[in-house]
């Protein structure tokens, strides 16, 4: 998240009180501050707070097996079949090298009923965003808080990564090669809920097979020139 780097602080110099409010905190850090700031900058569009690096957009239908058991059909998954898009990208600035930087996608599907349990309840839209790696850096929205807070407030992951060496690995596996991102695994990284007492993680799994490049290639954006 070296985009986020540096951003500035909390509205009028207020402190991010990431112990007693950590969700409201980490709003008040990318939008107040971050997308507020670059709004303030001049923006227009304003930049995106992650995932910036895009490497295509395609159209897709997302199809419900037939033979799913009958436990799982919940949601959106008592359906049958969904026009949407899909946006590859990476978790990097535009100017960025493809290589190496976390992938992700983000799956927006059209015609889903159902009340939302946030936003516009009658929204008949349904996302999924994903990423590269099967686990998220962090545990809690404290250490999220914090994390961001190092980085966006303060100017410095450095600190905080070397008080938290297993969030420091787990940034380090993120760091990998990848050949084509049709051809890499994406996880939901976090839980969601599935249904009364139900929940689950979602995952991608490709049915092709590329392998990562060992060194850097030439094409800074090879990742798109290959989708």
């Amino acid at each position: 998240m070296e985009h986020l780097k540096g951003e500035g602080t909390g509205p009028d110099g207020d402190p991010i009180d990431c112990s007693s409010n950590p969700l409201n905190s980490l709003i008040e850090m990318f939008v107040g501050v971050v997308q507020t700031g670059r709004v303030k900058r001049g923006q227009c569009p304003a930049r995106r707070p992650v995932f910036l690096k895009p490497h295509g957009i395609v159209r897709t239908t997302f199809r419900i097996r037939p033979d799913l058991p009958v436990d799982l059909r919940v949601g959106l998954f008592e359906g049958s079949e969904y026009s949407g898009w899909a946006r590859f990208s990476s978790d990097a600035v535009p100017t960025s090298n493809d290589f190496k930087t976390t992938v992700g996608i983000g799956i927006k599907l059209f015609g889903v009923p159902g009340k939302k349990i946030f936003g516009q309840e009658d929204d008949t839209t349904f996302d999924f965003i994903l990423q590269n790696h099967d686990v998220f850096f962090v545990d809690t929205a404290k250490d999220m808080c914090e994390f961001t807070k190092a980085g966006v407030v303060d100017g410095n992951y450095g600190v905080y990564l070397d008080a938290h060496p297993k969030t420091a690995a787990i940034l380090d596996a993120m760091a990998k090669p990848v050949g084509s991102v049709l051809a890499s695994p994406y996880w939901s990284l976090m839980a969601f809920s599935f249904g009364p007492g139900q929940f689950v993680k979602y995952k991608l799994e490709p049915n092709i097979s590329v392998p990562p490049p060992e060194n850097g290639p030439a094409d800074p954006t090879y990742l798109a020139a290959d989708l």
